[in-house]
């Protein structure tokens, strides 16, 4: 899946002047201002986010992010995504402006939503809070003595 735009945004140039860490060091989520707005003419004929994925990419489809170089490695998609450092898991959840417009809302602005969650982040955060509440020995501390 390639796009073509020869002028890369500023995000690709803060990339580009990174000095003490490379660019699969930077684990990205799509906010509000991020993602490719539902229904949008820049959006016709092109994958969901088309613009976040293109240019952020954070688990490497196209830009030149090699997974293989991230220090954490990460599991999931490139709107929702966990990594491991030591002893912590971190959610990693987009939030979507592709989707349609809750009811009560409207696209001409105006009580527009920033952004929404989707039931699979939902499930993903559902999911992490059994691991967590498992205590799973080896990824939690034990409760000090008392």
């Amino acid at each position: 899946m390639a796009f073509s735009n020869p002028c890369p945004p500023s995000t690709i140039r803060q990339y580009a002047v990174l000095e003490q860490h490379r660019r699969e060091q930077v684990y990205n989520i799509a906010g509000n201002h991020d993602a490719s707005p539902f229904g949008a003419p820049t959006s016709e004929g092109r994958e969901v986010n088309w613009w976040f994925r293109k240019w952020a990419d954070p688990i490497g489809e196209q830009s030149g992010v090699d997974p293989a170089k991230r220090p954490y490695p990460i599991d999931g998609t490139w709107e929702r995504y966990t990594f491991k450092v030591e002893n912590l898991r971190f959610l990693m959840m987009s939030d979507r402006n592709d989707l349609p417009y809750p009811v009560g809302r409207r696209a001409a602005g105006g009580a527009s939503p920033a952004g929404a969650v989707t039931a699979e982040n939902l499930f993903l955060v559902e999911k992490a809070s059994r691991i967590v509440s498992r205590r799973d020995r080896r990824d939690l501390p034990s409760p000090p003595a008392a």
